[in-house]
């Protein structure tokens, strides 16, 4: 199960006729936990009593463990828009990757193990948390462009971004585009 929670302050400002400028910072709070269980039964085949219907040697073992990740960042993301013509606009928006500076880990690792005959239990319990300050970069940047043109009978647009890929899946950028349009056939 994954969490993931932005919070942040954006400023937005015209800083020429028809050029527009903005900038946000956002503070990151990301949680993911993995959950695991698998019990089973294994009894001695040798151990079958007949008059019983029950075997005598029995072992029961269950095991749970419970990992979970929390960490802190930051991130910033800013962008342009340019009013080129009145029936042109250009856009631009850069994302920087998150920056994490703290991180904690919690594990809890449960094993039981009943064992027939007797009342042996086996019981073994781990609990561990931990904290680092990793300082690094999760999540690739990312790049994004428009162009739109708008006239009396419709509109076209072009949009396109880049990001690198996330170090798990090596190197190289990641390309996409898109094109689209709306045309009015009837002017009413």
């Amino acid at each position: 199960r994954a969490k993931n929670y932005l919070a942040g302050a954006g400023l937005g400002w015209q800083a020429a006729q028809g050029l527009r400028l903005g900038l946000t910072l956002l503070g990151e709070y990301n949680r993911q936990s993995v959950s695991t269980q698998f019990w089973g039964d294994f009894v001695d085949p040798n151990s079958y009593n007949p008059s019983t219907q029950m075997y005598s040697t029995r072992l029961t073992p269950s095991y749970q463990q419970r990992v979970g990740v929390g960490s802190y960042g930051a991130r910033a993301i800013g962008g342009l828009q340019w009013q080129v013509v009145p029936a042109l606009a250009l856009g631009l928006v850069a994302r920087s990757p998150s920056f994490s500076m703290y991180e904690s880990a919690e594990v809890d690792y449960l094993l039981d193990a009943n064992i027939l005959p007797g009342p042996a239990v086996v019981r073994v319990h781990i609990n561990g948390d931990g904290s680092e300050h990793p300082y690094l970069w999760k999540e690739p940047w990312r790049l994004e462009g428009a162009l739109a043109w708008t006239g009396s009978r419709g509109w076209l647009a072009l949009q396109a971004d880049a990001s690198d890929r996330p170090d798990d899946e090596g190197r190289g950028a990641i390309w996409n585009a898109k094109f689209g349009g709306l045309l009015h056939l009837n002017k009413n």
